[in-house]
């Protein structure tokens, strides 16, 4: 309760003692919320933060895990009427753990990402049919990725179709 009290959180609706001696805090929600994807993701998100502030354990967490029965044995703490809206742990997530939008990128502002092995593979070997568009793709992505001007990239994925593309065509055809 002191780690809960610590946290800036409310008190739970019920806390359960574990086997191994740890516990498990409940906090009843007072109407059900819709598990909508983005939903999930931000209740795993505030589980989260709440795990680390409660200093629990990171792998009890998750929309699909089934929480502890309580039963007279286990039960250590229980008030009935503390229940609370989901817009209360939105709230203690936004306070205490402000989601920062950083969208520079100090460690690849020079990398040339058409350098890596991965897609120089992909840009030197003949193109799948069926899996060129996902090719072409990842190569304009990685050009712009990697700052390559506009002309440049168009004049290379011209070479690259002809070159990996057209010939594997051709080929294929011939095989027909």
């Amino acid at each position: 309760m002191d780690r809960i009290e610590s946290a800036g959180l409310p008190l739970p609706t019920a806390v359960v003692q574990t086997p191994s001696g740890g516990f498990q805090a409940i906090w009843m929600l007072s109407q059900a919320v819709r598990a909508t994807p983005k939903v999930r993701v931000l209740f795993t998100a505030i589980q989260r933060h709440m795990t680390s502030d409660l200093q629990g354990d990171p792998h009890a967490i998750g929309v699909e895990r089934i929480f502890r029965t309580p039963t007279e044995s286990n039960l250590v703490y229980f008030e009935s009427n503390q229940v609370y809206d989901f817009q209360t742990f939105i709230d203690w997530r936004d306070i205490n753990h402000p989601l920062v939008w950083d969208r520079t990128s100090p460690l690849f502002d020079a990398y040339d990402i058409m350098n890596h092995p991965a897609i120089m593979r992909l840009y030197n070997q003949d193109a799948e049919i069926g899996k060129r568009e996902a090719s072409c793709l990842t190569l304009i992505l990685a050009m712009k990725f990697s700052g390559w001007p506009m002309d440049r990239a168009m004049a290379e994925m011209e070479r690259w179709w002809h070159e990996c593309c057209f010939k594997t065509k051709i080929r294929h055809s011939q095989a027909l």
